[in-house]
């Protein structure tokens, strides 16, 4: 069963949902569901997906209306809102035999994700979609969801890009010898990497580099990261980058 068939609720003060409680009552989140079609479909929803209690106040982000899985020159794409949903997709496609075990993992965004987690990824239980969805909503979060596909060996290895100096350092691992096109990659970009605090680095630049994996990925995954960058703004970057004549133009 695909994952996100449904709309769900996190109901309980827990990962995505603690960073925004500040009393004894819980304010749920709730976790849009996914649609199969165009990405001209993607659009900024009226659900909350994300709150951040901030200076005595609790602060709201909408998400988006739905997550859009789709293909851009025929390489799989996901579309959804709080990153640490990323990990769901890869789990579906390994699950589905799009992606094997020990893929190479390309991370574009302004923050590493890298931060602990102590709770196992069983990959034995891959196709339970149950089982997926429950451990991205009540055991990850938007910092936290990588490690435990480390450990597992689900990712192998992990390309990390958060700046100006790895873009072009990346670019540079692209020409060189080294670079292997051959393994399993999965492009996961966060679109905070179009955030005003990145506006130094060029977009052209930042364009390039992710076309540049892009193209050769096995999958894509994207994240329009509410609380981190304006969602309208983060739609209006993708379509940019990923217009349907951008690798003709690189």
């Amino acid at each position: 069963m695909p994952v996100f068939e449904r709309i769900s609720v996190i109901a309980e003060p827990v990962w995505n949902n603690r960073f925004g409680q500040s009393g004894p009552s819980v304010r749920p989140l709730q976790v849009a569901r996914r649609e199969f079609g165009d990405l001209s479909r993607l659009k900024v929803g009226s659900r909350v997906a994300f709150r951040e209690f901030c200076e005595g106040a609790v602060r709201e982000f909408f998400g988006l209306e739905m997550f859009v899985s789709s293909d851009w020159n025929g390489v799989p794409v996901h579309v959804f809102d709080n990153h640490n949903l990323a990990l769901a997709f890869w789990l579906e496609a390994f699950a589905s035999g799009g992606l094997p075990k020990g893929f190479r993992l390309v991370h574009i965004d302004m923050h590493s994700d890298l931060w602990p987690n102590v709770h196992e990824l069983d990959l034995s239980r891959s196709a339970d979609a149950k089982y997926v969805e429950e451990f991205v909503n009540f055991k990850t979060e938007v910092g936290n969801y990588v490690e435990p596909a480390l450990r597992s060996g689900l990712v192998r290895e992990m390309v990390k890009i958060e700046g100006e100096g790895e873009l072009e350092s990346a670019l540079a691992f692209l020409e060189s010898t080294g670079y292997d096109p051959s393994v399993p990659t999965v492009l996961n970009l966060d679109l905070d990497f179009f955030a005003p605090d990145l506006d130094y680095v060029p977009f052209e630049l930042k364009k390039r580099a992710i076309l540049a994996f892009a193209k050769d990925a096995r999958l894509i995954t994207v994240a329009t990261s509410p609380c981190f960058i304006d969602q309208t703004l983060a739609l209006r970057r993708f379509f940019e980058v990923f217009e349907p004549t951008a690798l003709e133009r690189q």
